[in-house]
């Protein structure tokens, strides 16, 4: 096993070794986008009452990245509903709550956004959401553990392995995306489906 991991280091950019146990795997995002607020979607109005469904001028992620979702002002509430596909090309809904005019990442890893539901506002006027990429990028495998065995950014030791999302299959590195370093990953997975 060692000397599969001492492999994996140094080819490109993506390779598997298959062992009778699992499979080690070598992931690479060739200079990933910064996160964004708007990457997705510039800001929509949010409807007096009810919900406003949006499925044009939808920009999806180059990489699969989970979404983020902004509201411009304070006090802004209620669920912003955003559907598509994630990484492994399965329909996925990602449900975010909006915290006032903070920024919000989702779960999914989405590569292509078909559809975003905006809620009603909450103040008299002003009230728009904008979705953009958040800092969780997909891994191309699906991820039964959290069993990250290296990371690098630019070729230096990331200053700690990224965190996993086991139900998404996400990675979150310490470093975030700048939209010109590279990310690699080694992990085992074991879903040989």
């Amino acid at each position: 096993m060692a000397f599969a991991l001492q492999l994996l280091k140094q080819v490109s950019p993506n390779v598997e070794f298959v062992s009778g146990k699992g499979t080690l795997y070598r992931q690479t995002w060739a200079a990933p986008a910064t996160a964004s607020n708007t990457a997705v979607h510039a800001a929509v109005t949010s409807p007096a009452t009810g919900t406003t469904v949006v499925t044009t001028g939808i920009t999806n992620p180059s990489t699969p990245r989970c979404v983020r979702v902004k509201g411009s002002a304070s006090l802004m509430t209620g669920d912003v509903v955003v559907v598509g596909k994630n990484q492994f090309g399965e329909a996925k809904t990602d449900t975010i709550a909006l915290n006032g005019s903070a920024a919000v990442d989702g779960v999914v890893a989405f590569s292509t956004v078909t559809r975003i539901t905006i809620p009603a506002k909450v103040n008299t006027s002003g009230d728009t959401v904008s979705v953009g990429v958040g800092v969780a990028m997909g891994a191309a495998r699906r991820l039964s553990e959290a069993s990250c065995l290296y990371a690098t950014v630019d070729g230096a030791v990331d200053s700690a392995l990224p965190t996993v999302n086991t139900t998404n299959s996400t990675f979150v590195f310490a470093t975030a995306p700048n939209g010109a370093k590279n990310f690699v990953v080694c992990f085992v997975h074991v879903d040989f489906k």
